[in-house]
C-alpha cells in the first residue's frame, strides 16, 4: 500500500472510532444521569464536553459536525424513548443543541489544529535549524574536500529523505559526478538536466519547468556568483518533495557551497604559497650550484694555466698532481651534473619514476661496487638482510641517493681511516638502508637545515654537501619514503632512508 494512501486509511478509521466513541459516551452519560439524577438536564454538561473533546480531535469539519450530532443525537433518542411520557425535552431544543455544539466544535476545533499546524511547524523548524547547525559545524571540521563531498552527501539523504548526487565542473569545462548516497546509485542519462543547471545556475527537474519529466530534482550549488557544483535528489514521484524540505535543501546548499568556496580558496592560498616556496627554492638552488660550479671550474681553470705555461719549470711529479686535481674536479662535476638530471626526474612537473622490483642484495651490490671504484681507499662495510627482499623502486635514483651519502661520509670520516658501514634492514612495511660513518659527525647548526638546499657544512669551502641531501630527500619522497640525519654514539654522522615495501603510486 502507498505511504499516501495508508495515511489517509488511518485518518478514515480515527475518525470513524470518533464517531462511534461519541455514541457510546453518551448512551452512558445517559444511563449516568437516569440513574443517579433521574432527570436527563444532569447529563447535558457531560454530553456538551464529550461532544467538544471527540470533535476537537476529528481531523475535518464533516467529522466534527458529526461527532456532535451523533452525541445529540443518540441521547435525545434514548430520552425520548425511556422517558417519552415525562420528558422535558422537545425535538426543537434536540435541534437546537446540535446546532450549538456543531458550530462549537468548528470553532474549537478549527482553532485546536492551527495552533498544533503552528506547533508542529516550528517544531519542524527548529528541528531542521539544528540539523543545519549541526551539519555547518561538522562542515567547518572537514580537511579534505573528498570529506566534504562525502558529508554533503549525508547531510542531503538525511534532510530530504531520498536518494542523492552530487555533480562537480571538471578541467573540461564539463561536470562529472563527485559521489552519490548511497554509494552506487544508478540513474537514467541525465546529462542535458546537470548541464542545464550548470549553465543557468537555477533549478531543474522535477517539480520544476525544466526538464519536468525527470525524476531528479537537481539544485545548484553557488557561491559568490559563481556555480560550483550540483546536487541531484532522486525524488519519490508519489510522495514529491515537500516545501519545508526544499527550503531545507536550500538553505544546505548555501552552507555547502560556502564550504566549497572555503576549499577552493584555501588551494588558492596554498597555491600561490608553494609557488613562493618553489621560487626560493629556485633561489636557494641557484645560489648552491654556483658555488658548486664555480669551485671546481676554478680549479680546473687554474691547473690548465699552470700546465700551459711554458715559462713555468714544473717537475713531473707537480705535472701529475695539476693533472689529477683536473681529474678530480672534473668527476665532481659529472657528478653535479647527474644530480641536477636527478631533479628533472622528480620535479613536479616531470614524468613519473620509472619503478620495479628490485632485490635488496642486488641495489648493494651494485651501490658497493662503484663506491670502491669512486673511493678506493674507504673502508666500506655491507650488511644485508638476511631474508630475500624485493622493493619497488627505481634503482638507478636510489643507487644514486645511497653513492651521495656515501661520498660524504668517506668525506668526513677520515678521522677513523674512511671507514663507512651501509646496513639495509627489515622495518615491517618498509626497508630501510643505513650509511653510517665514524668521524666527527653533525653540528648543532647543522642538523637544522640539514637537507635544505643552502645547507652548507661548517668550515667546508670545496665542495657543498646540501645540494646532494637535498636531492637525497627529495628522491626519497617521490618514492614515497622518508630520509633523516643524525648523529651515532660514540661518534659519527648516520643517515637513515626507508622505502616501502609497497608501491604507494596512483594509478
Amino acid at each position: 500500500m502507498r505511504r499516501g494512501g495508508y495515511r489517509r486509511f488511518s485518518a478514515l478509521a480515527k475518525n470513524i472510532r470518533g464517531v462511534l466513541l461519541a455514541a457510546l459516551l453518551s448512551v452512558l452519560a445517559f444511563l449516568f444521569a437516569q440513574t443517579v439524577f433521574q432527570s436527563f438536564y444532569y447529563a447535558i454538561p457531560t454530553l456538551a464536553l464529550v461532544a467538544l473533546v471527540l470533535a476537537i480531535s476529528a481531523s475535518g469539519a464533516v467529522w466534527r459536525v458529526l461527532c456532535a450530532c451523533v452525541t445529540v443525537g443518540v441521547s435525545s433518542l434514548l430520552e425520548f424513548t425511556v422517558n417519552a411520557q415525562t420528558t422535558p425535552l422537545s425535538p426543537l431544543f434536540s435541534i437546537y443543541a446540535a446546532c450549538i455544539l456543531s458550530i462549537s466544535a468548528l470553532v474549537v476545533g478549527g482553532l485546536y489544529w492551527r495552533i498544533r499546524a503552528q506547533r508542529d511547524l516550528y517544531g519542524a523548524q527548529n528541528a531542521r535549524e539544528r540539523s543545519i547547525s549541526a551539519f555547518c559545524t561538522e562542515f567547518l571540521r572537514v580537511t579534505t574536500p573528498e570529506a566534504l563531498h562525502a558529508l554533503a552527501l549525508r547531510s542531503l539523504y538525511s534532510v530530504a529523505g531520498c536518494s542523492c548526487v552530487l555533480f562537480l565542473p571538471d578541467a573540461a569545462d564539463g561536470f562529472r559526478r563527485a559521489g552519490s548516497y548511497p554509494q552506487g546509485l544508478l540513474l537514467y542519462p541525465v546529462e542535458a538536466l546537470v548541464a542545464h543547471c550548470f549553465r543557468t545556475g537555477g533549478e531543474g527537474g522535477y517539480g520544476t519547468e525544466a526538464y519536468a519529466g525527470s525524476a531528479l530534482r537537481c539544485f545548484p550549488i553557488r557561491a559568490d556568483e559563481r556555480t560550483l557544483g550540483v546536487a541531484g535528489l532522486l525524488v519519490d514521484t508519489r510522495q514529491g518533495l515537500g516545501a519545508a524540505q526544499t527550503e531545507t535543501v536550500r538553505v544546505l546548499l548555501f552552507h555547502i557551497g560556502a564550504a566549497l568556496e572555503r576549499f577552493a580558496l584555501m588551494r588558492q592560498e596554498q597555491s600561490v604559497r608553494m609557488e613562493k616556496e618553489l621560487e626560493q627554492m629556485r633561489s636557494d638552488f641557484l645560489r648552491s650550484i654556483s658555488h658548486d660550479l664555480r669551485t671546481p671550474l676554478t680549479g680546473i681553470i687554474s691547473a690548465c694555466s699552470a700546465l700551459n705555461q711554458p715559462d713555468v719549470p714544473l717537475d713531473e711529479r707537480a705535472r701529475r698532481e695539476l693533472i689529477q686535481s683536473v681529474g678530480e674536479e672534473a668527476s665532481w662535476l659529472l657528478r653535479v651534473v647527474e644530480n641536477l638530471l636527478s631533479v628533472t626526474r622528480v620535479g613536479a612537473s616531470a614524468p613519473r619514476l620509472h619503478k620495479s622490483c628490485e632485490p635488496v642484495e642486488e641495489v648493494l651490490g651494485e651501490v658497493l661496487e662503484k663506491a670502491r671504484g669512486r673511493f678506493p681507499d674507504a673502508h666500506i662495510h655491507v650488511t644485508a638482510p638476511a631474508e630475500f627482499l624485493m622493493v619497488p623502486m627505481d634503482p638507478m635514483l636510489i643507487v644514486q641517493v645511497l653513492m651521495n651519502l656515501i661520498e660524504n661520509a668517506v668525506k668526513y670520516a677520515s678521522d677513523a681511516q674512511g671507514r663507512v658501514d651501509i646496513i639495509a634492514e627489515d622495518a615491517g612495511d618498509c626497508v630501510s638502508f643505513t650509511v653510517r660513518d665514524y668521524g666527527p659527525g653533525l653540528g648543532q647548526e647543522d642538523l637544522a637545515t640539514l637537507f635544505e638546499p643552502s645547507a652548507r657544512r661548517s668550515g667546508d669551502s670545496t665542495h657543498g654537501m646540501g645540494l646532494g641531501l637535498s636531492i637525497c630527500r627529495s628522491i626519497i619522497r617521490a618514492h614515497g619514503g622518508q630520509i633523516r640525519g643524525y648523529n651515532g654514539e660514540p661518534c659519527g654522522a648516520v643517515f637513515t632512508l626507508t622505502l616501502p615495501k609497497e608501491d604507494s603510486d596512483e594509478p
